[in-house]
């Protein structure tokens, strides 16, 4: 511990919620129970009406700030994580949702990363887990190329971060002077989400650590909104991405190999829309929406993918039929929405 303050807190973890208690307890004993002491967590309640307060009080660590604010919603996450970063001590910013889970080694691991280089973000593989807190798959390696992985130099991590976010955040640990520099949490005013917009700007600012180890566990479940509004997450992160190439690319931010993507996105995003009709599709037959459903299929009978046209018609069926395809999805290993 020597070089650190003997109680500063070295990490701030920003940890928003709203009607999470079930969970935030857990979330909350996974920060309890870091190696690593030197950390706050500033846990800022949206007005929450499950006595969140109350269950922050009950661990009874000074190391716990509670925060309630007036409800605002997901449509200003960003004002919520920034309000949580104006608070912040720390000299790290990590990412913990209320949600989510952390190893106990994760702080300490990525300390080390952080104080070896400049990187402006540390992350690593996250394991997947369900309701009861069961590990079913891992996150799908980063990059292999070691360069494009490291983000090295600022801005190759383009290369893939704009066709896809790789970088879970329950894994980050975020540079703090990094993402003042950016002005803070990122949220354009059609996106429900911080975590993109955010990586894609600080892609720019600096390379990337990356540590091969699980350094976080991403709940998946039901109330989420990747589950419930999937196509419209998929078609804001794809606008995300192109309104930031756009821009960064008019200012001659661009490293030259990036501004040359163009057509490649271009390519990228129709795919995308795709496929986020698609899922718009099965989740209106779960509601047995299925006049519809059989529009949001019949509109991809020229879909790029044949394998996507296949599974339109399969849709189609189950709209004809009254019935959903989740099963033959699970078989497929599809995304599922239950």
């Amino acid at each position: 511990m020597s070089g650190f303050g003997s109680d500063a807190p070295l990490f701030s973890i920003i940890t928003p919620t709203y009607n999470r208690r079930d969970y935030l307890g857990r979330c909350i004993d996974s920060a309890l129970a870091q190696s690593f002491p030197l950390w706050e967590q500033i846990i800022v309640d949206d007005g929450s009406t499950d006595d969140i307060e109350g269950l922050v009080a009950s661990r009874g660590d000074p190391r716990l700030r509670y925060i309630r604010q007036e409800h605002s919603g997901i449509d200003r996450l960003g004002q919520t994580y920034n309000r949580g970063l104006d608070q912040a001590r720390g000299k790290y910013i990590a990412i913990l949702e209320s949600d989510d889970l952390w190893p106990p080694r994760k702080l300490s691991r990525q300390l080390a990363s952080l104080e070896a280089t400049r990187a402006v973000l540390s992350y690593g593989r996250a394991g997947l887990i369900d309701a009861g807190d069961r590990q079913f798959a891992t996150t799908p390696s980063p990059p292999r190329d070691a360069e494009v992985r490291r983000n090295r130099p600022a801005g190759s991590g383009l290369t893939r971060l704009l066709f896809h976010n790789y970088v879970v955040s329950s894994t980050v640990i975020i540079r703090r002077r990094a993402l003042e520099a950016i002005g803070g949490f990122q949220q354009p005013p059609y996106c429900q989400f911080v975590d993109y917009p955010t990586y894609l700007a600080l892609s720019l600012e600096g390379e990337f650590a990356y540590v091969d180890e699980t350094l976080g566990f991403w709940r998946r479940h039901e109330g989420q909104q990747t589950f419930s509004g999937a196509g419209p997450v998929l078609a804001a992160g794809r606008r995300c991405a192109r309104e930031f190439f756009d821009e960064a690319r008019r200012l001659g931010r661009l490293p030259p190999t990036i501004a040359r993507l163009d057509g490649r996105l271009r390519s990228h995003e129709q795919r995308v829309h795709e496929y986020a009709r698609f899922l718009d599709g099965r989740r209106l037959l779960l509601t047995g929406s299925w006049p519809e459903a059989r529009r949001a299929f019949a509109g991809l009978r020229d879909a790029r993918s044949p394998a996507l046209r296949a599974a339109a018609l399969l849709g189609l069926a189950g709209s004809l039929l009254h019935t959903d395809i989740e099963p033959i999805c699970k078989r497929a290993g599809l995304f599922t929405y239950r």
